[in-house]
């Protein structure tokens, strides 16, 4: 599998949903919550988001990476809307 990084770059968050406009044509986008990754005591909060272009995922569909408490342990669900 190969990839062209189209864009990159990073933003701090101020705690409100952001709108991060995704080029036509795209088929991957990350991001990473670096705060969150630096905290132990970060129970069900997502540290790493992953999408996939169809026909990877269904529409609106993504990868969550969520740390568990105090272990630094590291699960993956797939969140289904949104």
């Amino acid at each position: 599998m190969a990839f062209t990084l189209v864009n990159q770059g990073s933003f701090a968050s101020t705690g409100v949903p952001v709108n991060i406009p995704v080029p036509s044509g795209a088929d991957y986008f990350v991001t990473y919550n670096l705060t969150q990754m630096a905290t132990t005591q970060a129970t069900g909060r997502g540290v790493k988001f992953e999408w996939f272009g169809n026909p990877s995922f269904a529409v609106n569909s993504a990868l969550e990476w969520k740390k568990t408490d105090s272990t630094n342990a590291i699960n993956a669900v797939v969140v289904a809307t949104g």
